[in-house]
């Protein structure tokens, strides 16, 4: 459960941890590994270190608001879009764990609900950085079968 998302129940939420694993560092921090090969970050100015992308704590409100303004009528499909290595996209289903490179009637249907959540765009995340969205996405999430393996910090100065 990243985020404090269940993924079979709350597939609606799926875009933000998407979003999530592909925000990029805030100003001032680092990735690193640990004598075990765990990621975690540094924020170089502060010495803070935290197994806990930075950007976290943003999504995680997030997915609260969202949440409390639910208004999903009946189950959604937990389908999130991919792209492999080659840069061809498919999508997965967390709860069927059906793989497929078509986009699933489900996704095209749900997108149309009136009362489909709000779109968020990079825009909305936590801004400036860079880090291994791949990385992430294997450690939140776990291996993706199919894949081929798959606040702003402020202006606090490096």
């Amino acid at each position: 459960e990243y985020l404090g998302i269940d993924v079979l129940k709350e597939g609606y939420l799926l875009h933000l941890a998407k979003l999530a694993l592909l925000a990029p560092l805030p100003k001032g921090w680092e990735i690193y590994k640990d004598d075990q090969g765990e990621p975690f970050y540094f924020h170089r100015q502060s010495a803070a270190t935290s197994y806990r992308h930075p950007a976290d704590d943003f999504f995680i409100k997030k997915v609260g608001q969202e949440r409390e303004s639910n208004n999903i009528d009946g189950p959604w499909e937990p389908w999130l879009d991919f792209v492999t290595k080659k840069g061809d996209k498919y999508w997965y289903n967390f709860k069927t764990e059906e793989k497929t490179k078509h986009e699933p009637l489900a996704v095209k249907q749900q997108s149309l609900n009136p009362k489909a959540p709000p779109a968020l765009d990079a825009s909305d995340a936590p801004a400036v950085g860079a880090i291994s969205a791949a990385a992430n996405l294997r450690e939140a999430l776990g291996p993706i079968p199919g894949s081929s393996a798959a606040e702003d910090a402020g202006d606090d100065e490096d």
